[in-house]
């Protein structure tokens, strides 16, 4: 006789480049721990702690050489990041058996929304999606989300939002965070896969052209939980 396993929930929580899912993925596990359930958090590229990670962050950063990192092909900068993922599909695997909400900073839907802005036509995009559903879900096996939240916040404001983060920490912002083009061709695609996918909720965090106080998003993630 098979013992059924224990099933969590697998929530993720991705949008532009500084729209807080850092923040609110650490809040939401927090609140879930304050009302007695186990969760987990994992953030993606696992920088210095996947082999892959490694690269992609040498890449955003500029190290490598005559290489222009945001020019690679869509499906070949989607290898990359879900190799990344790849390396920790044991780790989700054993949480959600285990029965614990698992909550993840960005994942397969930030290939969806940063690779897939990079291809125009919609037909090639929808080809695209379709290809990294099989590649991602299929033939990695990789865990598929039950939730996923998208933080919508204007480029314009993303732009600001991730300068003032790099300046603040004594960095400077990636290629991919101050880029205009890259930033709002990436919206569009996420603004399609939100309209186009069922597990998949849109949160506008400045509705009124202002970033909300982290607080307020969060209550709004949270009543989705509820």
């Amino acid at each position: 006789m098979s013992l059924r396993m224990k099933k969590g929930t697998f929530i993720v929580i991705d949008g532009t480049d500084a729209s807080g899912k850092k923040t609110q993925t650490a809040l939401l596990v927090e609140r879930l721990k304050k009302s007695g359930r186990e969760a987990q958090s994992i953030d993606f590229p696992r920088y210095k702690k996947n082999l892959v990670a490694d690269q992609i962050r040498d890449g955003l950063d500029g190290k490598i050489p005559l290489f222009d990192f945001l020019a690679l092909p869509a499906k070949i900068a989607s290898i990359l990041y879900a190799a990344d993922r790849a390396e920790s599909k044991e780790e989700i695997e054993k949480w959600l058996s285990e029965g614990q909400y698992v909550v993840a900073d960005r994942y397969v839907s930030s290939n969806q929304i940063h690779q897939g802005g990079k291809i125009r036509d919609e037909h090639e995009r929808e080809a695209f999606l379709t290809w990294l559903d099989d590649l991602e879900f299929t033939r990695l096996k990789l865990p598929r989300p039950d939730l996923i939240v998208y933080l919508h916040v204007p480029v314009e404001i993303s732009i600001e939002l991730a300068r003032s983060r790099a300046e603040k920490n004594g960095e400077s912002p990636d290629a991919a965070e101050v880029s205009v083009r890259h930033q709002r061709e990436s919206q569009e695609s996420a603004l399609h896969v939100v309209k186009r996918s069922n597990n998949w909720v849109r949160i506008d965090c400045a509705p009124k052209g202002v970033m909300l106080p982290a607080p307020e998003i969060h209550e709004l993630i949270w009543k989705l939980i509820k």
